[in-house]
């Protein structure tokens, strides 16, 4: 016995190129079928809940006439915010503790820093 293969010793199972191929084809149906069932649960999601995923034509609102519910809240985080520091109010009514425009609280904090001698 040679400890040299000689040419044409092959294993007996080398990969076939037609099983390649099966395989090949069977992954890419397999992905064309994934997309195809995700597509249609996509578009008849919406006659469950009213709306599609995929959206219909047409569907798309846009404009200054439309506002998202994000933009409602933050107008009106803003304008509590802006009332708060524009405004007086009570803090803690017990304790005497009052809320004032944050114009006069910084009129107040300079002239109290230059009465002290200190940096206004």
């Amino acid at each position: 016995m040679s400890a040299e293969p000689t040419e044409g010793t092959w294993e007996k199972r080398d990969a076939s190129p037609r099983r390649i191929l099966e395989i090949g084809l069977g992954l890419a149906g397999f992905v064309v079928v994934a997309l195809l069932v995700s597509w249609w649960l996509a578009g008849s999601w919406g006659s469950r809940s009213g709306t599609s995923l995929l959206g219909s034509p047409g569907a798309f609102t846009a404009g200054p006439a439309y506002r998202t519910s994000v933009e409602r809240d933050w107008t009106a985080v803003r304008a509590a915010a802006r009332a708060r520091l524009t405004g007086y109010g009570w803090v803690d009514r017990r304790a005497g503790v009052v809320r004032i425009p944050i114009d006069r609280a910084m009129q107040l904090m300079a002239a109290s820093g230059s009465e002290k001698g200190g940096r206004p």
